[in-house]
């Protein structure tokens, strides 16, 4: 009779445990290792198995490609203003928007437009600045799943098109620094282009203009030029212009007549003759304040003022200019003595509105002798009139009541005019400063004298 070995019962019952753990750990690796990797729906037929449910876990290891190429119909050169692209992914997308998408190339592309949905998208490009290349990429980690796995790199297929429809444009301004009006030499002019040229040079650029400028060459490269215009035989305007069709884009593109933003100067190298001479009315001798000069320079001047003058006679004297552009009227206000006074110029002292300075002045009358002090009748002061002060109150009492008005004029002993008055009566009373040394001055028909006066 074979014995057989006794199997205790819980012996048994661990072994069917252990069994039943390794099968269960072996089918959740399996399962796992299929979710990780994508395959078999993601792990989905080993959920249905019963063992253990995959629906509940959320864990999604695997990333997906997506493929960049031209859009059926898509050209490589085109002048169309929408450029459009195909995205396939290999699996659907949830997020993929514009921001998704990076854009590059000289053309420099602005705007992204999306359509399509799934796994195939359309991407329509548009807004470019100029000429050149428009390239678009997705970069790794830009769009997701629906579980939020994320795109790898792109795979390149075809992902640039050169883009022609922008027109080459040029603009002249003047270079910074470059007045309109000027005296100089040489002027500059910018050339901007909107895009790089290969066969520009200063043979492209007209000139025109009254100053009859004889040369011109322009220095720089790629879309930035500066032009320098030289030889101006005469004053006047000088222009510059660029043609049509004489450069062209590194893409073949014919330039567009110049946009003349700032393409003239005016060249003035001429100075300003000057004549100094009596202003209109002025009598030579004079008796009586102001004495008049004229200054007519032959075109408009900017800086000339009684301080750019000088002066023959006494020192200190009171002048006031007037006028303005080519014309003015120099006048003298007040002298404390008989005298000749005269009125000059010098050489380069004021200047035209393109800086040139004036020629040396042409002096067709520019003196003028002061009588106004001993009168026409040489009345002695003491004789016709007397004067008292006493605390600032100043008597004039004349010989005879004048039949006449008679001005008075006082003026501190510096020049300033303090006091101007007609006196009608034989006794006249003032109130003056007191302890100042004065000027008075008596000026009528036939009475002109003046005398210095200390007020006490």
């Amino acid at each position: 009779m074979i014995q057989f070995p006794k199997i205790h019962f819980k012996q048994t019952l661990s072994f069917i445990i252990l069994l039943a753990g390794m099968l269960i750990n072996q089918e959740f690796s399996f399962a796992q290792n299929e979710r990780f990797h994508g395959g078999r729906g993601d792990g989905a037929d080993v959920a249905t198995t019963g063992i253990i449910n995959f629906n509940s876990v959320d864990y999604e290891g695997n990333v997906f490609t997506v493929h960049i190429d031209k859009a059926t119909g898509q050209a490589d050169t085109t002048e169309n203003t929408s450029i459009n692209f195909k995205l396939t992914f290999s699996e659907t997308v949830i997020d993929l928007r514009p921001e998704s998408i990076v854009l590059s190339g000289d053309a420099q592309p602005q705007t992204v437009q999306i359509t399509g949905g799934g796994t195939e998208y359309t991407i329509a490009v548009s807004g470019m600045l100029s000429n050149g290349h428009v390239i678009i990429d997705i970069p790794a980690g830009k769009v997701h799943n629906s579980v939020g796995s994320p795109n790898l790199p792109a795979v390149i297929v075809d992902n640039e098109v050169v883009f022609l429809g922008a027109d080459l444009t040029v603009e002249i301004k003047r270079s910074l620094g470059q007045e309109y009006l000027t005296n100089k030499d040489t002027v500059r002019f910018d050339i901007n282009f909107n895009e790089s040229v290969i066969n520009f040079d200063s043979t492209d650029v007209e000139i025109s203009g009254t100053a009859m400028a004889q040369g011109i060459i322009t220095e720089g490269d790629t879309d930035r030029y500066i032009a320098k215009v030289f030889g101006f035989q005469n004053d006047g305007n000088i222009s510059i212009n660029i043609p049509a069709g004489v450069t062209n884009s590194i893409y073949g593109k014919s330039n567009l007549s110049s946009i003349n933003t700032e393409n003239t100067v005016i060249i003035d190298r001429s100075r300003p003759d000057v004549e100094i001479k009596l202003a209109d009315g002025q009598t030579n001798p004079a008796y009586t304040f102001p004495i008049k000069f004229k200054v007519v320079f032959s075109e408009d001047v900017v800086d000339f003022s009684g301080a750019v003058l000088m002066y023959g006679g006494s020192p200190n004297i009171k002048v006031t200019v007037s006028g303005n552009g080519s014309v003015y009227i120099v006048a003298i206000d007040s002298l404390i003595s008989n005298e000749t006074i005269s009125i000059y110029l010098s050489e380069d002292a004021v200047h035209d509105y393109a800086g040139n300075g004036n020629t040396s002045p042409i002096y067709t009358n520019n003196s003028v002798t002061f009588k106004g002090v001993t009168g026409i009748n040489q009345l002695n002061f003491n004789d016709y009139v007397k004067t008292y002060s006493n605390e600032g109150n100043l008597t004039i009492i004349f010989k005879d009541t004048p039949k006449y008005n008679i001005l008075m004029e006082i003026y501190k002993i510096t020049g300033q005019k303090v006091l101007y008055k007609y006196l009608e009566n034989k006794t006249n009373t003032v109130k003056l400063l007191p302890l100042q040394t004065y000027i008075i001055r008596f000026s009528g028909k036939n009475i002109h004298f003046s005398k210095k006066i200390f007020v006490q």
